[in-house]
Order: structure tokens, then sequence, then C-alpha cells
């Protein structure tokens, strides 16, 4: 019986400051759209939007019609995720890819590879090891965006602070990042997958 493929995945929030990351390991059998949902987990996205994957070359979408566009292309290869592994991305250690969720807002993701494990048992679950920084609200116009309600947020006198209070909620820590109930959540939602 020949070894799994486990990957451990660091993913940073493109141009994030201070670098908003979190540190995954994800089963090399698991397909791409069921590691978007793990990367959505681990982020704090909501998963209410399309993406895809970049690597080798290769456009990996969710979007069947802009694969099925594409299809004939010879100057771009583009998949489904459903139809493709993170093993078959044929992915090494310290290969650096790219993650993109939402389109309007573009929130792009670099994703590094740091390791690349084998085991003789298969964990299908992810698993996240550690991360720092709360994800960014959806749907708000990208990271500038993101950013000018922190700053509203920080100052009452700010004529933007009740709208970020909103959006944000009064006791928003951008620091924020709980490892627990992340994995606690990980382990939920894969184990539904199951059933």
């Amino acid at each position: 019986m020949n070894p799994f493929n486990h990957y451990q995945l660091k993913l940073k929030l493109k141009d994030s400051n201070p670098v908003i990351w979190r540190r995954i390991r994800v089963s090399g059998t698991m397909s791409l759209t069921d590691l978007h949902v793990a990367l959505q987990v681990a982020m704090g996205w909501e998963d209410e939007e399309v993406f895809e994957f970049e690597a080798n070359g290769v456009i990996y979408s969710c979007d069947e019609e802009f694969v099925d566009e594409n299809n004939d292309n010879p100057a771009q290869k583009v998949m489904l995720t459903d139809d493709v592994t993170v093993d078959d991305m044929q992915l090494k250690e310290k290969q650096h890819f790219i993650y993109i969720y939402d389109f309007d807002c573009d929130w792009e993701h670099e994703m590094i590879v740091e390791q690349v494990l084998q085991n003789n048992i298969e964990f299908e679950t992810p698993y996240c090891l550690s991360g720092e920084g709360a994800c960014p609200v959806e749907k708000i116009g990208g990271l500038s965006a993101y950013y000018n309600l922190l700053n509203s947020i920080r100052d009452p006198k700010d004529d933007k602070y009740a709208a970020a209070v909103d959006l944000l909620g009064a006791d928003f820590d951008e620091n924020a990042f709980d490892l627990k109930a992340t994995n606690n959540y990980l382990a939920e939602v894969f184990s539904s997958d199951d059933e």
C-alpha cells in the first residue's frame, strides 16, 4: 500500500499588514473544492463567492461555465475544482501558488507548500496548526476598504464610526484568531460531509 500524502500549507492574505495567515494540514486525496472549504473555515470566510486556484500554469476554477468556455483554449489550461485533488496539482515543498476568493473584492491568498508528509494512515479531516489575525468582513470592497473600516472603528469621532461598528461589531478585535474554535468547526464541517 502506498503512503498517503498530507500537505502542510501556509495561507497568507496578500497585502495584509500585519499579515493575516493560517497554517493548515490537508490530505492529498482531498478535492480542490474541499480544499477551498477548508481554507474558508480556517480563514473565517463565509463561502458565498466563487474561487479559483492557480498553480503550475493551470487555473483550477469552481465555475463550470468558465471551464467549458476555456476547454479548447491552447493558451490556458483550465480545470474544474471538483475533478482535481491536491495530489493532482503535483505540488512540491516550498512551492508557491495562488488562491483567489471573491473576484469583486479580490481576496488573493498566497499559498506556500511548507511540507509534503507521507503517512500510512490517511487523515481526511483538515487541521489548522496556527494562524494570526482576524478575517476581514466580506463584501466590503477589498482590503483597502477593510483597513478604512478599522481606522474608523478606532476613532469614535470618525463620521464612519457607526457604520464600522455595524459591520464589525463594537468588540471586533483585528488580531483575534481562535485556533480551537477553528479546528472544532473544521471537524464539524468535514464529519458532516461523510454523512
